[in-house]
């Protein structure tokens, strides 16, 4: 899954940022549970930083929090 999450985040190209900001979530939810909290808290802001309208924002926003201890 991470393969293919970067591989998604690395060749993204697409007009739509939507898919983009899924393979970020899920980047972030895997880093945090291998205990890369540093990064994955830079996926789910990068992710949330599109404010595509998604259900992901708001998935991204309570994983942060997560992260932050809230």
């Amino acid at each position: 899954a991470l393969l293919s999450a970067n591989w998604v985040i690395t060749n993204y190209d697409m007009e739509f940022d939507w898919h983009l900001g899924i393979a970020l979530y899920i980047r972030g939810q895997i880093r945090a549970r291998q205990g890369k909290s540093d990064v994955a808290r830079i996926d789910f802001q990068t992710a949330i930083a599109l404010d595509n309208k998604t259900y992901i924002m708001r998935e991204a926003k309570r994983a942060l929090q997560e992260l932050r201890g809230f």
